[in-house]
């Protein structure tokens, strides 16, 4: 009786020993299709000294701290473009970094940082701005996209809420700016789409998709759609260990 409980003892304690590794199999090394992570931040610019607007703006020190980080917790960079034409692994790890409104800092600040860690960047300019002191200049924007590593989109001609034009208007506006990127930068691989305030409607998302926008951006969707892509706001007092997945 005795030896028949140690066989069981013995078999029990076998199973239990199998059933735990494929468990640590099951959750480190055979992820199902489609569990990946595709992590996509939205920075806007940079502050030289105190942060008087943590919303808006980070430092450069925390920017690529923040990089660091998520590059150290297994994930890795990927462009807006291999996004959309899903060159990535689905069960792979990634960061999309992008940038709002095309302030002088992302080309100053950012750019040589994202050299630095061969990171990719998708800048969204509002089109009109480049004759702005604190906006880069074209020139600037064709070098950064000459590197490799960042592409220019859309984020409207101004920086105003687009809900607030008529429909023919907003649409003009919008197929304006996209005319000015290919007349500045060459033709746009696609056409991507940034909403300013993340200001957007059924209607605007549905004007600009028949007008041949690929993929629109907001911060806080107000329904769901294929082509409406939500973006994470970083800014300086965002904890960036609390967005890794």
């Amino acid at each position: 009786m005795k030896r028949i409980l140690s066989i069981g003892i013995l078999i029990a304690a076998v199973l239990i020993i199998i059933l735990s590794a494929l468990l640590l199999w099951r959750i480190f090394a055979a992820p199902e299709e489609g569990d990946g992570v595709v992590l996509i931040l939205l920075y806007h610019t940079f502050a030289d000294g105190e942060v008087t607007d943590p919303g808006v703006y980070t430092t450069a020190e925390k920017f690529e701290e923040d990089i660091q980080t998520l590059l150290g917790f297994g994930l890795r960079s990927l462009s807006l473009y291999d996004f959309y034409e899903g060159n990535y692994d689905p069960n792979g790890r990634y960061l999309i970094i992008t940038f709002d409104d095309g302030y002088l800092t992302n080309y100053e600040v950012a750019f040589p940082i994202l050299q630095r860690l061969n990171c990719y960047a998708d800048i969204f300019k509002n089109t009109d701005n480049d004759y702005m002191e604190h906006h880069f200049s074209y020139a600037q924007a064709r070098e950064m996209e000459a590197s490799g590593l960042v592409a220019i989109h859309s984020h409207f001609p101004v920086h105003e809420r687009v809900t607030e034009y008529e429909a023919d208007e907003f649409i003009r506006l919008l197929n304006g700016s996209f005319d000015t990127l290919e007349r500045e930068l060459g033709a746009r691989k696609y056409r991507f789409f940034a909403y300013p305030y993340g200001n957007h409607s059924r209607e605007t998302f549905d004007a600009a998709k028949a007008n041949g926008v690929d993929l629109q951006f907001v911060q806080t969707p107000l329904f769901d759609a294929p082509g409406l892509i939500v973006r994470v706001n970083v800014d300086y007092g965002t904890d960036i260990t609390l967005l890794v997945p």
